[in-house]
């Protein structure tokens, strides 16, 4: 059972966290290390977590033990100590806007991110092939180092971690 809690990670951001009970075995999934943390880079459609999370979530803890700057190695090893069992996953999740996005009025191009904080664009990028040929995908870009997220969820560490390096994004990104 997923349970979504309130409070946001700061209240000036557009993010929430959840938690996710991944139950015992192997979990099926990619995952990237970041320079701000564990990401599900891919979910195999036979994973136990296929539906449930979104593939570039961040994870931020597993039975509330931390896992935002963890090595990938340790993380994995971490999920594989606890595969016996069901696991509590608290993942980093885009806080879900009450607007509603016109999408007849969307077309390709960038634009001021509105949502996020000043010097972000966003891409609308209009599917070429397939059933879903109408749709767009969107693509954040971060203001100075033009760094390229595919989701809200995806982008949250990276804020967070600008904003502890006191805005400096360059210096964030090199440690």
């Amino acid at each position: 059972m997923d349970q979504q809690q309130q409070q946001p990670i700061n209240e000036n951001d557009s993010f929430t966290t959840r938690q996710i009970i991944a139950p015992p075995g192997i979990l099926r999934m990619i995952l990237i290390e970041k320079p701000f943390g564990v990401q599900i880079y891919k979910i195999l459609d036979d994973s136990p977590l296929h539906g449930k999370v979104e593939e570039g979530t961040t994870i931020i803890s597993v039975d509330d033990v931390k896992a935002q700057g963890m090595k990938l190695d340790a993380f994995i090893q971490l999920l594989q100590r606890k595969s016996t069992q069901n696991r509590t996953l608290t993942v980093l999740e885009e806080k879900k806007s009450k607007e509603s996005i016109d999408v007849a009025n969307i077309k390709e191009g960038i634009y001021p991110a509105s949502d996020l904080p000043d010097g972000w664009t966003v891409e609308y990028v209009k599917r070429k092939n397939g059933k879903n040929k109408d749709k767009f995908d969107k693509y954040w870009y971060s203001p100075k180092s033009k760094c390229r997220f595919r989701s809200m969820t995806s982008l949250a560490p990276f804020i967070q971690g600008v904003k502890k390096a006191g805005g400096d994004e360059e210096g964030f990104i090199t440690g």
